[in-house]
This record gives structure tokens, sequence and C-alpha cells, in this order.
């Protein structure tokens, strides 16, 4: 309990704040990544692993894994897979695995602009990755790539 309570005055929110934010880490995430065998790594290990593959490797590997980690994750959690269910997987990986923010803008159809500080290896990846996602979820995806951003249209 004492380390809980320094966290929470080290973030500088309540004791339960924090319990909370624990509890729907692990609900709405920790449970499933623990089910997929998910590792953490410190972000300059994962980025220099990455930097030393090519950009082809880079998307071939995530063309292979979008069309089965993502589905079996989602599949997990809530069953079928929908669209719907691949935009609250990447809610989850925004929120509890940290590895983008994302913002959607409300127009018809709508725009998914995934930022992260990881480079253009991992925008390819995350684009190739999520992409195979919403392709196995029935939906017609475009995205463009930059060394800090993925943009998705549906």
């Amino acid at each position: 309990m004492t380390i809980l309570r320094e966290e929470s005055k080290r973030k500088n929110i309540s004791l339960s704040g924090l319990v909370n934010q624990i509890l729907t880490t692990f609900a709405d995430y920790g449970r499933f990544a623990d089910r997929m065998n998910a590792l953490s790594l410190a972000r300059k290990t994962f980025t220099s692993i990455l930097n030393s593959v090519s950009d082809e490797d880079v998307a071939r590997a995530a063309e292979i894994e979008g069309k089965s980690s993502p589905i079996a994750y989602i599949t997990s959690m809530s069953g079928d897979i929908t669209p719907d269910r691949v935009v609250d997987f990447i809610d989850d990986l925004s929120k509890h695995a940290h590895l983008f923010e994302y913002s959607i803008e409300s127009e018809s159809p709508p725009t998914y602009t995934l930022v992260h500080e990881l480079g253009s290896k991992w925008s390819i990846f995350l684009a190739h990755y999520l992409g195979e996602a919403f392709k196995s979820a029935g939906a017609q995806v475009k995205f463009t790539i930059s060394d800090r951003a993925v943009t998705f249209s549906l």
C-alpha cells in the first residue's frame, strides 16, 4: 500500500484515482495482454530492434501479425470482429499500451490519426498491422504514413 501512496503522490492524483486507473487498465487491456503473452520493452530498445530491419520486412511482419494478433485480442475481448471493435482495440493500445496517441475526426467516413515518436518504421508497422485488422473486420482502408503519424480512412 505504501508503494501506491507514493505513486499517487508522484502523479498528483488521489489514491483511489490511482487504484481506479490500475483496475481499468487491467480490465480493459492487461488481462487480454497477459493471454496474448505481451511483453514490455523500453522504447529505446524497441526502436533499436525496429530500425535494424528493412521497411519491407517491417511491412511483411506487420501484415502477418495484423491478420492474427488483433483478431485474437478483439475476439477474446468481445466476440466478433467489426470495424468499431478494431477502433476499440486502437483505443486500448493508445490508453494502456501507450503505443501512440490517436484522434478521430467525425467526418463521413471517419478519419483516425495515430501519432507517435518512434520513427517511420513504426508508422509502417502500424499502418500494415492495423490495416489488416480493419480488412479482417470487412472495412476498406486507406492510410497515409509519415515518420510520426499514420492516418486511416475507412
